[in-house]
């Protein structure tokens, strides 16, 4: 991530706005294959899929791998995981702008 990959969040608006990882972009993920076109010029980049429990994600990984990605990962264990290791949130405020937990 530290490298500029893509960091999809795939749950719902409502618990993407109520935290979510850094410089994540949300797309829900039964919106995925309708926005793969505005993911396109991340193909040959890194990209990294999480959900709540990670199981979404990995589905969501192998989707974008069959659309022609070539670097997807799948964030192991989703957001649980990540607060668990006590990993920072940011919030959408109003507005739609983010801010630092």
């Amino acid at each position: 991530m530290n490298q500029g990959a893509l960091v999809l969040d795939l749950r719902a608006k409502e618990a993407f706005d109520a935290g979510h990882i850094g410089d994540a972009r949300h797309v829900p993920a039964a919106d995925l294959a309708a926005q793969v076109d505005s993911l396109k010029k991340w193909r040959d980049k890194t990209v990294i899929t999480y959900d709540a429990s990670g199981n979404g994600g990995a589905i969501a990984a192998r989707t974008l791998i069959k659309l022609g990605f070539t670097k997807v990962f799948n964030l192991e264990g989703g957001l649980n995981a990540w607060l668990k290791d006590n990993l920072p949130l940011t919030k959408s405020g109003s507005g739609g702008k983010a801010s630092s937990k």
